[in-house]
């Protein structure tokens, strides 16, 4: 069944910068709004089910009211992708249990991502088994293997000029394009490393898709004093007995945080986006976690 009105967001950025954390709270914000959201995660191994009981099944399973997580293998994709045009299951296992086939399907450039990309976006292109969901919110790789995903269709149409495969490879470039169905997030933190990547990604998204991404800077540090008071603090320090000294190397560490930060944000809005700012949430409990940053999130975010 083809959903032409489905969202796919697609949530990307550096490893570790809280991408997951970031996806699966968008997952909860859009069921709050009353929609039914399947939140995906890519490859072998499932991080969600350290997050929500019964997930990292390549099922998609009921994780919390409105929400259903699943995991997605390529070769799996890849064998639903070709029982749907050759509909006889004989020939697709003929096909995986041949060698040479086997071997093709793990060297083939792009393959792997190709089959991802094409289950992400199946529902609107009305390709392959039904996705009854209003939105599908993917935590995809991270920025350097995300990349290759999104330009996986766009390779594989320049090899392939013509055929099924040609086809549906220039739809899901089409639909990645298309923001009335297709919103990208990045999700960086306010540190060298991570925002390099995101300025990176930010520009590929913008060159090669022509859309804008959302940008969430995430563990940002609450500054109670500004950089100018902080320092001020410093030096009143400067010369006490010895035991002042971690006071002065707390001032210190919050005043070089609160110049990244400020540097984060104003990077981020040279780029021409209004940056989304999330706080360090000083828990290791997930549930507690997921609820506090979605209330945080919800108040910032729109899919539009």
């Amino acid at each position: 069944m083809k959903r032409e009105n489905q969202k796919v967001i697609l949530v990307t950025g550096k490893g570790g910068v809280g991408k997951s954390a970031v996806a699966a709270s968008i997952a909860l914000i859009e069921a709050k709004q009353g929609k039914r959201v399947l939140l995906a995660e890519l490859g072998e191994r499932g991080f969600f089910r350290h997050v929500f009981p019964g997930a990292g099944d390549v099922r998609p399973v009921e994780v919390t009211a409105g929400v259903d997580a699943v995991r997605w293998e390529p070769e799996a994709c890849l064998r639903e992708y070709l029982l749907h045009y050759l509909k006889v299951e004989k020939l697709v296992d003929l096909f995986f249990s041949n060698r040479v086939m086997r071997s093709f399907v793990g060297a083939a450039p792009g393959l792997r991502e190709l089959a991802l990309l094409g289950k992400i976006t199946s529902g609107p292109r009305g390709v392959g088994p039904d996705l009854p969901y209003d939105v599908v919110v993917v935590d995809a790789y991270a920025t350097g293997h995300f990349r290759a995903l999104c330009m996986a269709p766009v390779g594989m149409a320049a090899a392939i000029r013509v055929g099924p495969m040609a086809d549906q490879s220039r739809m899901m470039t089409e639909l990645l394009k298309n923001s009335k169905n297709t919103k990208m997030v990045i999700v960086t933190l306010p540190e060298e490393l991570p925002m390099n990547e995101a300025d990176e990604l930010c520009q590929f998204v913008n060159q090669e898709l022509s859309i804008s991404p959302a940008i969430v800077i995430n563990r940002n540090l609450p500054m109670p004093l500004s950089k100018q008071e902080l320092d001020s603090v410093q030096q009143k320090l400067v010369g006490r007995d010895g035991s002042m000294d971690w006071l002065q190397i707390f001032a210190n560490y919050m005043s070089e945080q609160g110049g990244r930060q400020e540097a984060a944000d104003q990077r981020v809005r040279g780029w021409g986006v209004q940056p989304i700012h999330l706080p360090f949430y000083f828990t290791a409990d997930w549930p507690t976690l997921l609820r506090e940053m979605s209330q945080d999130l919800g108040h910032k975010w729109q899919v539009g």
